[in-house]
């Protein structure tokens, strides 16, 4: 009897033990997404509704921060090992964890697909480190100028600046003044002030349209600033006049977005998100989209994202999939319809219009986001592990340029403005092993 007592105990352990195992093995794989941009919460959580509904065992809780926040995060918490399992982000951000280790390598399938022929090369090309592939493209747009179309047509005007002298010639004719000759709508806006990056991001737009960089190649992984030239001059020129010569913006007004929105503005530069904020926030307006303006060379940002599976996950195999079901998976057409309907950011496959065929008829501000203009060349971000670091120190010291009345015809004042400020980013060149004469 003891024996058998003894037997039955045993066999009592086993199952507890067994039960256990199972529950703990039932037990949901909780992953993380972090993004910067609160837009595409929507089509984040959808995804991750959508993939769990095929993967009961797996959960994706998805976390929106401003764009600012998120990258402080991400250089806090992806060196450490304490980040999330998959992250959105700008290349040039990505760049210092693909070096340090906290971003994974594609998986040989989404490596195979990222090659497919569905992206542009850009994507691959400057997706692609060390002869492996790090991340895949999630959202995109070109850079171009949206109108107000009333405030033009008022002005006698059916297009878009083709080029920069258009462009000051129009923006005087729009801007509108109040009795003491404040400036109540800018013409066209600049972005002048901001947190991060942001000013010299902008203002490096039409830095490349007047043929400059903000970093020149001078050899194999060798660079210098690319601005104290006359591309660089003629673009703060252009800011400096625009604000106190021209006056056709001011500071002391909204800017951006919610400019554009409010009618304190008839034009400015951005992306395709804003397709989504104008429907949410002013349906009324009435505005188009046109290419960025040539100065010296037609160009235009190619701006994207990638989301990257990081060393941080436990379960990077899951992520990873999650990555391919986005890009690739059953319900694809349906999660670019959020992209098109609510979120603005374009879907980045270049086969969209075979499953969109309507979708400029639909929405034709979309057109010259996605399509490139004929003889225009594209550009990226700069995939220098520095170019934060770089355009934060510029865009402070453009913040202040802005400032300063007396650079108007000072020739002087702006090429020192220029010169101090490439002092800076050489010097950060120099400081990562990156600089060359």
């Amino acid at each position: 009897m003891k024996t058998l007592g003894k037997q039955l105990t045993v066999l009592l352990v086993c199952l507890m033990v067994l039960m256990t195992t199972s529950v703990v093995d039932a037990a949901p794989k909780k992953l993380v997404l972090w993004t910067g941009y609160p837009e595409m919460q929507p089509y984040f959580e959808t995804a991750a509704r959508m993939y769990n509904e095929l993967h009961p065992d797996v959960i994706i809780e998805v976390a929106a921060f401003p764009l600012r926040e998120v990258e402080r995060k991400y250089a806090v918490s992806l060196p450490t090992g304490t980040g999330p399992d998959i992250c959105e982000t700008h290349l040039y951000i990505a760049q210092m964890h693909v070096e340090n280790g906290s971003l994974l390598p594609n998986t040989p399938e989404l490596d195979a697909h990222l090659k497919s022929g569905v992206y542009n090369p850009l994507m691959i090309e400057e997706s692609t480190w060390q002869g492996k592939t790090y991340g895949m493209p999630i959202l995109f747009s070109m850079d171009s100028m949206l109108w107000n179309t009333d405030m033009f047509k008022e002005a006698g005007y059916d297009r878009s600046p083709a080029d920069w002298d258009e462009m000051v010639s129009m923006a005087k004719k729009l801007t509108r003044y109040d009795s003491s000759g404040r400036v109540t709508r800018s013409g066209l806006d600049l972005r002048l002030f901001g947190a991060g990056s942001g000013v010299a991001a902008k203002w490096w737009y039409f830095l490349k349209s007047a043929g400059g960089s903000l970093f020149e190649q001078v050899g194999e992984n060798k660079y210098k600033a690319g601005y104290n030239n006359q591309a660089g001059f003629d673009t703060l020129k252009l800011y400096i006049d625009g604000v106190y010569k021209h006056r056709y913006t001011a500071m002391d007004i909204k800017h951006d977005a919610e400019a554009f929105a409010t009618g304190a503005s008839a034009m400015f530069v951005r992306e395709s998100w804003l397709v989504g904020y104008m429907k949410t926030n002013a349906p009324h307006v009435n505005y188009n989209v046109g290419p960025m303006p040539a100065y010296k060379k037609p160009n235009a940002l190619y701006f994207w994202t990638n989301v990257y599976v990081t060393a941080s996950s436990k379960y990077p195999d899951e992520a990873a999939d999650f990555l391919m079901f986005m890009a690739n998976g059953p319900r694809l057409k349906e999660l670019e319809d959020i992209q098109y309907e609510t979120v603005g950011w374009l879907p980045p496959r270049n086969d969209v219009l075979k499953r969109h065929p309507n979708i400029y008829a639909e929405t034709p501000q979309y057109e010259y986001f996605a399509e490139v203009p004929a003889h225009y060349e594209l550009y990226p971000y700069p995939r220098l592990s520095v170019t934060d670091e770089a355009l934060t120190k510029l865009a402070e010291r453009l913040v202040a340029a802005f400032q300063h009345e007396n650079l108007l015809d000072n020739p002087d004042g702006m090429w020192k403005t220029l010169s101090d400020a490439a002092d800076e980013t050489n010097r950060i060149l120099k400081e990562n092993g990156l600089y060359g004469e």
